[in-house]
């Protein structure tokens, strides 16, 4: 078998189980899951049909380890790090004796169409092992899609000029390896409690939060978060990428429309691959005392707010702020913070959010009678700045 030198040579692939090898590497490829690495090990198995011409040992090949590592296949910009080893039957008799080539290519049908190719001399000097590496583009062009196949050969290829004589030569598919995200939801709460029971009034939407976590290798795609179950309402809500081995959380709004006493909420965050589900259970319950109207404090006096026609007003906290941050040390002030009015609703949850050009300020609060629990206070400015204060608080006058 003659072999044509350069970035088009095709290698019929003899073997049976190579072929086979290549049908299965279709069906790996389904899917959402991201290629993190490449790798092959040939053998005289995969010698090319009509190999090896020569019966110098040192013009043989005997083995080849290669490996892939692959960065950003998710991206825009992906990159290869190539790391071959290469094994000859023996030792090379002359100084150079052949040319060492390392080839990457697609295949079509059984032939494998090599698309970039390293080179080197092998010598008396250098022995009967090689190796190859580096990324690309600097070593080796960078491919339109990953390879799927390598082929290893000898020739007598000096100095980029084309091949008289091909010595030996392997080809074979490369195998991938293939990670995916992989969701959980790891808590779900209301207020900052954590929830295995909800407790709706019929009609009146409910913020709850869920914390979810990839444990995935790869990141995921733009994450839908939505809630749903037999008379109940959800808004959906959509959720940024989120990396590898990380977590991140969402509010979703929840509203009970159905007359049924008891139900279920499924929870449902996915970015149409990966997937993670959580189910709680909802009792419909009877709205809450009405807010009692007048002056409101906490306990240490470090909060207090007014009462007023269903609504929170004049909502006023002392708390200790933080700033800053690497690469200096944080300050700490201490200041006092406003929210604007925030109406009660009919569940006594009140879950208000403030943005302004250059913070953000949220509250919420449970309320029954006059009686408040499960204050949160917190605030986002300018330089890192970060303040909050859990409170609770109980009427102190008209």
């Amino acid at each position: 078998m003659t072999i044509r030198r350069g970035f088009n040579v095709a290698f019929a692939l003899a073997v049976a189980s190579v072929v086979a090898a290549f049908a299965c590497l279709g069906s790996e490829r389904a899917g959402a899951s991201v290629l993190v690495r490449q790798d092959a090990a040939l053998t005289t198995a995969n010698r090319a049909s009509g190999m090896p011409t020569s019966t110098a040992p040192g013009r043989q090949l005997s083995k080849v380890t290669i490996g892939i590592e692959t960065y950003g296949q998710d991206t825009s910009e992906p990159s290869y790090f190539v790391d071959a080893k290469i094994e000859l039957a023996g030792q090379p008799i002359g100084d150079p004796d052949a040319e060492l080539n390392l080839g990457f290519g697609h295949r079509e049908g059984t032939v494998c169409k090599l698309a970039a190719l390293q080179n080197q001399d092998t010598s008396d000097y250098s022995g009967s092992s090689y190796q190859f590496g580096g990324y690309n583009p600097d070593y080796f062009p960078t491919p339109s899609r990953p390879w799927d196949c390598v082929a290893v050969f000898l020739d007598d290829s000096f100095g980029g000029g084309p091949a008289g004589s091909t010595y030996d030569a392997f080809v074979g598919p490369l195998k991938d390896t293939r990670h995916s995200a992989s969701l959980k939801i790891t808590r779900v709460d209301l207020l900052g409690q954590k929830l295995g029971n909800l407790r709706l009034v019929r009609g009146v939407p409910t913020t709850i939060g869920v914390d979810f976590r990839n444990t995935g290798k790869v990141s995921t795609g733009v994450l839908r978060i939505k809630g749903s179950g037999k008379g109940i309402r959800g808004a959906p809500a959509r959720v940024p990428k989120l990396s590898d081995d990380s977590s991140s959380s969402a509010s979703i709004k929840v509203r009970l429309a159905g007359r049924q006493k008891r139900t279920r909420l499924r929870i449902v965050i996915t970015d149409g691959s990966a997937k993670a589900v959580r189910t709680i259970r909802i009792t419909r319950v009877r709205p809450p005392r009405r807010p009692v109207a007048g002056s409101y404090r906490s306990k240490s006096g470090n909060v207090w707010f007014t009462i007023r026609r269903g609504k929170i007003v004049g909502w006023r906290g002392t708390m200790i702020t933080r700033c800053g941050g690497f690469p200096d040390n944080f300050t700490y002030t201490t200041n006092t913070y406003s929210h604007p009015s925030a109406k009660i609703p009919r569940n006594g949850i009140v879950q208000s959010v403030d943005r302004a050009e250059l913070y953000t300020t949220s509250l919420r609060l449970r309320i029954a009678g006059s009686k408040v629990t499960r204050g949160l206070f917190t605030y986002y400015g300018p330089d890192r700045c970060f303040a909050s204060v859990n409170f609770t608080a109980k009427r102190k006058g008209r």
